[in-house]
């Protein structure tokens, strides 16, 4: 129950990623036959960096790089996909892969690991164990390499500084290349039946008091027309689709196991760049007054804490439910289409604006990470690891990031530098889906040493009422971080954050949620505060505090 959204989100990423806005890659420096040339340890020369044609060969000598990566599902064989069939003859670099299916991956990377017989460089490794094996020796520093040899990520870095964050450790050290997102939108967001508004001459709402007025109104006007007060105005599938309302108080809300309850105030209240522990402020609180009352009204389906994700979706596409949270790509996409299949043809859920507080605070608190540190790392047995890098950098390239959405002329086309995919990919002339038609082209589809696709591009999967809620509502001025994704704790640290918040969740959630239904009373909340604090939270929020000084000065 701790984290549906950011499950789905996560295993989201595996596959796809989120979008964002275009950028290029650039980069002129080149190596030399003097003092200052990139050393390789073997006989495959480097013949130049990776800024697009004019880099190319990257190795004067054929040399062949074994990787491994997960195959997602869709994607062809990787020996097989032209674009990577192209770049082997350009870059004089052949790649023997070894690609488990995404959904063997870890286990298969797991023996890889313990055997001993290494990869030359690995995509998609697991995050956490990024550090652990560079610190350990297992992969190769790219400070320097990164600085002398890769003029494209140096741009990309440059352009995302969050992704440079990201992918240095502790230490200072960089032992990996990011997978960059141009744009971070949030995926938890409110959602409402905009036909039901329509029927009973609705605005929609934007205040917490608009939500109020809107779904008493949703409980007693009768929206599904069946003469029956059988409305559920708000509903969903567990506690984090009612406690999320606190960010309308200006509290940070992340459902994530890992960061449970924890923001830094530097949007959010009380704006003062530190740590803090939402569950325990003051306006937390007053959320948690405005959600009982909700609840104690009859405007909250009675089952929202009992319900899985089935069975709310389904009194949802039943025309009994008006509201909810959700990822507006998959639930509300989802329930959209099921809706319309079962002949409700009114039927329409659109994302809600931002919810505005009763303190003016109006911010959706983005859970999705800037980039992910696993697009590429290289390891101790590799032979060419400047070769090896210079062939990832390309991918940074102007060049390299065009040709993730596959071949030009045949799936995307290139207007005035917006890029945007052909029928071919999005009504495949073959049957194929678009991801089948996408994934026989180029890995662009999943995790890979580069920057998402563009926005134009991405924008033509979505439905209208995704891009209308990326483009208009889901705006940078709304939206808040409430913690960097990738902050590093020391092992100390980590073992204690972990051991003393099993307790604290299992108490606050217990808590929270008597506290929504009524069994535990608002006079009770100054011993609730005082036994969270006895449980160890300063200490933890130290933890978090010290982490995030140090995130802010990488």
């Amino acid at each position: 129950m701790l984290s549906k959204y950011f499950t789905k989100a996560m295993s989201a990423l595996l596959i796809l990623g989120m979008i964002g806005l275009f950028s290029t890659g650039c980069g002129t420096k080149t190596a030399t036959n003097g003092s200052n040339q990139p050393e390789s340890s073997q006989s495959g020369s480097v013949a130049g960096s990776s800024q697009g044609d004019s880099a190319f060969p990257v190795s004067k000598e054929q040399i062949t790089i074994k990787i491994l990566k997960p195959l997602v599902t869709y994607d062809t064989d990787y020996s097989k996909m032209p674009v990577l069939q192209d770049f082997e003859k350009k870059s004089n670099i052949h790649i023997e892969w070894n690609t488990p299916s995404a959904t063997d991956f870890n286990d298969k990377y797991s023996l890889i690991m313990a055997s001993g017989e290494l990869p030359d460089a690995i995509i998609a490794m697991p995050s956490d164990d990024i550090e652990k094996y560079g610190q350990q020796g297992v992969l190769v520093t790219l400070n320097d390499i990164l600085d002398k040899e890769m003029p494209n990520l140096q741009k990309v870095l440059s352009q995302y500084p969050q992704a440079k964050k990201v992918i240095t450790g502790t230490d200072g050290k960089i032992y990996s290349m990011p997978f960059v997102y141009r744009k971070c939108y949030g995926n938890d967001v409110p959602i409402i039946r905009e036909d039901w508004l329509h029927k009973l001459n609705l605005q929609m709402p934007v205040t917490t008091d608009d939500w109020f007025n809107v779904l008493k109104a949703f409980k007693e006007g009768d929206p599904n027309e069946n003469g029956k007060q059988d409305e559920l105005p708000y509903s969903g599938d567990g506690v984090f689709d009612l406690t999320s309302f606190v960010m309308a108080w200006g509290i940070g809300f992340r459902d994530s196991t890992d960061f449970y309850g924890f923001y830094a105030a530097e949007k959010l209240y009380p704006k003062d760049n530190k740590i803090h522990f939402g569950p325990i402020e003051t306006r937390y609180k007053e959320a948690l007054q405005y959600v009982n009352k909700l609840f104690t009204e009859g405007l909250v389906d009675p089952e929202v804490l009992t319900n899985d994700g089935k069975a709310f979706q389904a009194k949802m596409t039943q025309d009994l439910v008006g509201s909810s949270r959700g990822y507006f790509g998959g639930d509300l996409t989802s329930m959209n289409e099921t809706a319309h299949k079962n002949g409700m043809n009114d039927f329409h859920l659109v994302v809600a604006p931002v919810i505005k507080g009763p303190y003016g605070d109006q911010y959706h608190t983005i859970t999705d990470v800037p980039a992910l540190p696993n697009g590429f790392a290289i390891t101790k047995s590799n032979k060419y690891p400047v070769e090896t890098a210079r062939w990832a950098d390309y991918w940074y390239s102007e060049e390299g990031q065009k040709s993730m959405l596959g071949v030009e002329g045949k799936s995307y086309t290139d207007t005035n530098g917006e890029l945007k995919f052909t029928d071919w990919v999005l009504k495949n002339p073959e049957g194929k889906t678009s991801n089948e038609a996408w994934g026989s082209l180029t890995p662009g589809r999943s995790i890979w040493p580069s920057v998402w696709i563009p926005i134009s591009a991405n924008l033509q999967f979505d439905s209208q009422e995704v891009r209308d809620a990326k483009q208009n509502i889901l705006t940078s001025e709304y939206l808040a971080e409430p913690l960097p994704s990738r902050m590093s704790f020391s092992q100390a640290d980590n073992d204690q954050r972990k051991q003393v918040m099993a307790d604290i969740t299992t108490y606050v959630n217990e808590s929270v949620i008597n506290f929504i239904i009524g069994k535990k009373s608002f006079s009770e909340w100054d011993q609730y505060v005082d036994t969270v604090k006895s449980m160890g939270i300063d200490e933890i929020t130290a933890i978090y505090q010290k982490a995030y000084s140090e995130w802010q000065s990488k």
